[in-house]
């Protein structure tokens, strides 16, 4: 069986309406990567030169993102290769704008070029036509719009950053919608798309389905991309005589001398010095040193009088003295009062632990003291031993008035005690 209805239905179909050419019935029009190429009149004939500028594979187009400034490869964009000084600029005519970035959202919209297309016969809505005028016939048919099948990449694909952009309603105003290529289009065994666009002629061809799609009073605009090189045939030429083999390659001429070293520039200027860390950590105060030796005890003042002394009650044990506390300030005494009679006292009792002695203050004169007994010679004083801690102080007898004491003079420095001797 060969080519069946079917096939041979979408195989014109892509011819006649698409302008491309394959059997593949996998394929829709917009996906073939042939361009159907026929003889055509000499009024139409396009420049070889000028379309080779195009199909050059360093002049191709190479992403959607269209930009204003090129670069390697994967940026650099037909809008970019179409501004004046650059590889296209006379052989490609910009039909779709300034705007920047990949459709639909390229922007500013105010800066879309869009054509608007027309009815060819105002009852239906199956053929439209883009002429240089819109709504003037007699100004011609807007033609040549490059295919991307006729401008093959190096793989022999289709270079697709050609394609047709199909819109309904203004693409300069807010509101309008860009139509996809697979919109519409059938399914199963057989499926057919839903709009063909013929570059060659500048037709729109829609089906039952995208009409029904859009709605009633659908408004077609296209953008893309046209032939704008030279046209018309010239005489018959002779056909071109083969390429002439290609020359043996010249010898590689010697290396020049490298040039000498220039001079050591000058050292710039010292930098600006850093910010001061931050202090460190104050170190541990050193251990107290040792406390030096107590001075020796000044003289004593000139004792007064004492009045009669009552019998002395037994003395009870010392107790072993404590360790003496740091020494307090002690203020300055009042003046104390004549002395009287003293009582008898009482048999003491164990003395009591000492506490911390203060600082003593001035003493003052003493106040005559009654008469004393005579009192037995005292014996040579020894060294002083360790003191030890004092025992409790036993009950008090009763003391007879105090009388006024007077000022009591500066004590000097206290020597190191000897030990007591015995008494009298």
């Amino acid at each position: 069986m060969g080519f069946s209805a079917a096939d041979i239905k979408k195989l014109t179909f892509k011819v006649q309406a698409g302008n491309v050419i394959d059997a593949d019935t996998l394929f829709y029009w917009y996906q073939s990567n042939l361009a159907n190429n026929p003889t055509i009149k000499s009024g139409r004939i396009i420049d070889q030169t000028d379309f080779d500028i195009i199909t050059n594979l360093s002049n191709q187009p190479d992403t959607f993102n269209n930009q204003t400034t090129g670069g390697g490869v994967g940026s650099t964009s037909l809008l970019y290769l179409t501004q004046p000084g650059n590889a296209l600029a006379n052989v490609v005519k910009n039909e779709w704008g300034t705007s920047t970035g990949a459709s639909p959202g390229d922007t500013p919209i105010a800066n879309r070029f869009a054509t608007r297309l027309q009815q060819v016969i105002p009852s239906s809505d199956k053929t439209w036509v883009a002429y240089n005028q819109y709504g003037n016939p007699t100004s011609g048919r807007k033609d040549m719009w490059i295919g991307p099948a006729s401008v093959p990449r190096a793989d022999g694909s289709k270079n697709v950053y050609y394609k047709i952009e199909l819109w309904n309603g203004d693409p300069t105003q807010a509101g309008s919608t860009k139509i996809d290529e697979t919109q519409s289009q059938g399914s199963g065994s057989s499926p057919t798309a839903a709009w063909v666009w013929n570059y060659d002629q500048g037709l729109l061809l829609t089906s039952q389905s995208l009409m029904s799609f859009v709605g009633s009073n659908p408004d077609f605009y296209v953008r893309c991309w046209r032939y704008d090189g030279a046209t018309g045939g010239g005489g018959g030429g002779g056909a071109q005589g083969p390429q002439g083999e290609q020359g043996p390659q010249g010898e590689q001429g010697t290396q020049g001398n490298q040039g000498t070293q220039g001079e050591q520039g000058v050292q710039g200027e010292q930098g600006t010095q850093g910010n001061q860390g931050d202090l460190g950590a104050q170190g541990n105060q050193g251990t107290q040193g040792e406390q030096g030796a107590q001075g020796n005890q000044g003289d004593l003042g000139t004792q007064g009088n004492q009045g009669s002394q009552g019998n002395q009650g037994t003395q009870g044990e010392q107790g072993t003295q404590g360790n003496q506390g740091d020494l307090g300030t002690q203020g300055n005494q009042g003046s104390q009062g004549n002395q009287g009679e003293s009582g008898k006292e009482g048999p003491q009792g164990e003395q009591g632990t000492q506490g911390n002695q203060g600082t003593q203050g001035n003493q003052g004169i003493q106040g005559e003291q009654g008469a004393q007994g005579e009192q037995g010679e005292q014996g040579a004083q020894g060294n002083q031993g360790t003191q030890g801690n004092q025992g409790e102080v036993g009950k008090e007898g009763p003391q007879g008035e105090q009388g006024t004491q007077g000022n009591q003079g500066t004590q000097g420095n206290q020597g190191t005690q000897g030990e007591q001797g015995t008494q009298g």
